[in-house]
């Protein structure tokens, strides 16, 4: 087994690996590409076959819908059902026989027509079925359902697939409507609506396979698993599983290709999972009249079942070949690697150290070579060995090789001399007894100084650092043979044979640094009486030095000493603008620069800063000295007078912009008062005329009724007379009920209603009077608005005044428009526009005011109501309106 393991290990696997490429690799491309191009020929074949599918599928849909859309405009145009749809309406006596004629003609002549219709029945314009081939539809309200509402906005409508209870039937189902309108006038009379099986449309995905009696998914070679179906635009299946029973409008195909589909407005094509989570081959096709998606699908497993074989022999043949070249390989590589096993084993052995390895060998050709030039750098290894020995022992510095831990392994000529010991004395040694330890002898127990606990530390780090990586150098004093303290740089680097470590004497440095340091410290002393910020920066604008006064300042030296200035003290990434610091090393001369500062607790300071250069003895600019001065309290004075001088300027605005909002609310509280005041004279005035005229009115109606009982007097001039003055008492009533109506508004009798429902009512009211008045109405309701809290029948006067004014303005017909839409903060918003003659600017400020009207005729009151009724529920009235080019009101009410 060994013997094994060593011929394929190495240049054996070497060898096999590449025998195996050379044979298998060209076998492997050309199976590679059979099968791939098998495979894409089959995909673009059943790609082909899938399009032209869902492509036929759509077309039979789009038939079906067209003919079922024929159907029910046929109905709509029979002349009995359009001519007993009249009668009823008109409110014939023998209403009852014609609903009957009308039930025995749909349910005899009309819905045997076409075996996929279940019902057929006639609305009259209120939305009760008034007629049905299904009696149990008979005075239903249909008024609030969608084939009833759509099918008067759009004329003909047709519903999604669903279930309803009122089809009687237990299948889905599809409701198509149309209106029907009068022969002469095409004026709308009411709505003929067919029930169409839902299961109908299953006979566009399947055909009747007549040998096996049975209804089975198959279309052209979709094979076994391939089958076609319609979603709808909620995800569900509305037509036939093949493989699932019962799915109608109970399937759910959440699938990314369905997803996307809908997201994009167009089918898809590709690889996916289906609905049972098997892989197929899947296209579609968006029906986009009846948001339908149409898909043909198979089974990737049956679609690659005639290359899958074809692959599994390629696979077969390759793994016998790579068999063969396996025996091959073994007993040619085993003559090869017996020679090279004996070169890795003394290899091995010169890693470990042992340079005595020597290879004998009888091979002349390559490997021979190999084996002879390996003695020859095992010699060379010995010599350089000797060398390097020699630098070691010559080096200046003290020189540690340490093995394991702290252990010392091995020391230069220089450790030697420094410790005034011998070399295999301190071989075996810690390390870290060399450290100072308050002069105990070698004998004694040394104690765990800080100094020693320092260099165990971070030798064990070095440790664990990856060869050739250096620790940062440390101060540490090492006890020499004199039983005195050196103090040295201790240099620490991992290598391949340990940590090694270097103590660089440093003693006379840092004496001499030492001596620097009480100098220094001396000018400190001197400077820190001065009551200003010194500083020195040098050529790369780092703080090389500062006063006491000025890291009172600015914070700790320690933070700032040797960073840049601008960073250090101003917060800033690059030098400030104007710097004196940096023209000073520019110009050579004094500058002076005005500085301000944030303090970490928010305070604003102020600092005049002057540079002067400090030149060594060659006359080259070394560093600057910066002399800061505090100025903060001069300048927060300054600014105290100038803050001050803005807020007189500030206020005298205020006071002007008070005395504006105080006159406009004067204005409005009079006017205010003197619409509460014209509205109480209105109430006065007009109970104080209501009264006679009713008197007036009744006196002529008997004076009427005296005129006609005497044939001998001449009655023709009297009478005009008389109806002169009943108009004119109808008139005086008129205005008093619209001044009542205006001075005392009833309380409001909130309820929760939906806006869309009073327009609704309001415009199927007024439908008659707009088409009488030759206007076109368009319509837009928002669905979902919020409900509001508001009283039906004030809210119903209000907006017929605006009507009536949009009738008004256009005497010879026009276009008017009405919207609900959901406006800011949650308000229900409502349009009214018509294209009249629209108000001039000398009118439009006072359309709102009271008895104020450029008609011939009208109280000038209407719009006022409307405005006051509004208000009352907490809304707003606005009006847009162009000269000649047509008015807009829009009313604003608060949610419910």
């Amino acid at each position: 087994m060994a013997n094994n393991k060593k011929i394929f290990g190495g240049i054996g696997r070497k060898i096999l690996i590449c025998f195996l490429i050379i044979a298998i690799t060209p076998a492997a491309v050309l199976t590679f590409i059979s099968y791939w191009n098998s495979k894409k020929l089959i995909e673009k074949q059943l790609s082909l076959l899938l399009d032209d599918t869902v492509e036929m599928v759509s077309k039979e849909i789009d038939s079906f819908m067209r003919s079922k859309k024929s159907m029910v405009a046929a109905f709509s145009a029979d002349g009995l059902i359009r001519e007993g749809l009249a009668e009823i309406n008109s409110g014939a006596s023998d209403k009852e026989e014609i609903v009957e004629h009308i039930n025995k003609h749909l349910s005899i002549n009309k819905v045997p027509l076409d075996s996929d219709i279940i019902e057929a029945f006639v609305i009259d314009l209120h939305g009760r079925v008034v007629a049905s081939s299904n009696e149990a539809r008979l005075d239903m309200d249909a008024s609030d359902e969608d084939y009833f509402v759509e099918g008067w906005r759009h004329g003909i409508y047709v519903s999604d697939l669903h279930y309803d209870e009122h089809a009687n039937i237990n299948e889905p189902i599809i409701y198509m409507s149309r209106v029907i309108t009068n022969l002469k006038e095409a004026v709308p009379t009411g709505m003929i609506v067919i029930t169409v099986r839902g299961s109908a449309l299953s006979r566009a995905t399947t055909i009747w396979n007549g040998a096996k009696g049975e209804n089975v998914h198959r279309i052209r070679d979709m094979g076994r698993t391939g089958e076609v179906f319609i979603v709808n635009e909620d995800g569900l299946m509305i037509t036939e599983s093949r493989f699932i029973e019962n799915v109608v409008l109970k399937q759910v195909l959440d699938t990314d290709p369905v997803r996307r589909a809908f997201s994009i407005g167009e089918g898809m094509s590709g690889i996916y999972p289906d609905y049972r989570g098997v892989e197929v081959h899947g296209t579609s096709i968006l029906l986009h009249d009846m948001g339908w998606l149409v898909i043909a699908k198979k089974d990737v497993s049956e679609i690659f079942e005639p290359i899958n074989g074809l692959r599994n022999i390629s696979i077969s043949l390759t793994t016998g070949v790579a068999l063969i070249i396996v025996i091959i390989v073994f007993f040619v590589t085993r003559g090869l690697t017996n020679p090279i096993h004996k070169l890795v084993a003394a290899t091995e052995k010169v890693a470990q150290g042992d340079l005595n390895a020597h290879i004998t060998t009888a091979h002349k050709d390559e490997i021979g070579l190999l084996s002879n030039s390996f003695n020859t750098m095992v010699q060379n290894l010995k010599k350089s060995r000797g060398e390097l020995r020699a630098l070691f022992d010559d080096g200046v510095d003290a020189m540690f090789v340490l093995s394991a831990g702290e252990n010392i392994a091995d020391v230069n000529k220089s450790a030697c001399d420094l410790l005034g010991r011998e070399r295999n004395d301190i071989i075996g040694t810690n390390i870290s007894k060399l450290i100072g330890h308050d002069g105990a002898t070698d004998s004694e127990e040394y104690p765990l100084t800080e100094a020693r606990q320092l260099v165990t530390e971070v030798i064990n780090k070095t440790w664990t650092l990856k060869t050739g990586e250096k620790y940062p150098v440390i101060d540490v004093s090492l006890t020499t043979k004199d039983r005195e303290e050196a103090l040295c740089e201790l240099e620490l680097k991992r290598t391949d044979y340990g940590v090694f470590a270097v103590f660089h004497d440093i003693t006379e440095k840092k004496h001499l640094e030492q001596d620097i340091i009480n100098e220094k410290q001396r000018l400190d002393n001197i400077v820190t009486q001065i009551g200003a910020g010194i500083s020195l920066v040098d050529r790369d604008m780092k703080v090389v030095w500062m006063n006491e006064m000025q890291f009172r300042w600015f914070g700790d030296p320690n933070d700032i000493l040797g960073r840049k200035c601008y960073s250090a003290y101003w917060k800033k990434k690059e030098v400030c603008q104007g710097c004196p610091a940096k023209e000073t090393f520019e110009t050579g001369t004094i500058n002076k620069a005005l500085h301000t500062y944030t303090t970490p607790d928010g305070k604003q300071k102020w600092y005049n800063i002057i540079s002067s250069p400090l030149k060594d003895r060659k006359g080259r600019i070394t560093h600057v000295m910066n002399l800061v001065e505090d100025i903060t309290e001069e300048k927060q004075a300054e600014e105290e007078f100038k803050r001050l001088h803005k807020s007189v300027i500030q206020a005298n605005i205020c006071l002007e912009q008070s005395y504006k909002e105080l006159k406009l609310k004067q204005e409005q509280l009079i006017r205010s008062e003197k619409l509460a005041s014209m509205g109480q004279l209105a109430a006065s005035v007009a109970h104080e005329i209501k009264n006679p005229l009713s008197s007036i009115s009744l006196n002529i109606e008997l004076l009427f009724d005296e005129l006609k009982s005497y044939d001998d007097v001449t009655k023709k001039e009297a009478t005009k007379i008389l109806e002169t003055i009943t108009k004119e008492v109808d008139r005086l009533t008129e205005v008093s009920e619209a001044y009542l109506k205006f001075a005392r508004l009833p309380n409001l009798s909130r309820k929760a209603r939906s806006i869309n429902d009073i327009l609704l009512e309001l415009v199927g009211f007024l439908r008659e009077e707009i088409s009488r008045e030759n206007i076109i109405l368009t319509e837009y309701y928002e669905k979902d608005l919020p409900i509001v809290d508001i009283d039906e029948n004030q809210m119903k006067q209000a907006f017929l005044n605006i009507f009536k004014n949009a009738f008004e303005a256009m005497p010879n017909g026009g276009k008017l428009s009405v919207s609900t839409r959901r406006g800011h903060n949650g308000h229900v918003e409502v349009r009214i526009s018509d294209t009249g003659m629209g108000i001039s600017k000398e009118d439009f400020e006072k359309i709102f005011d009271p008895f104020y009207t450029t008609k011939n005729m009208g109280t000038g009151l209407g719009l006022t109501v409307s405005q006051q009724i509004i208000r009352e529920h907490g809304g707003e009235i606005y009006c847009q309106s162009v000269p000649r080019g047509g008015t807009t009101f829009t009313i604003q009410l608060p949610k419910g």
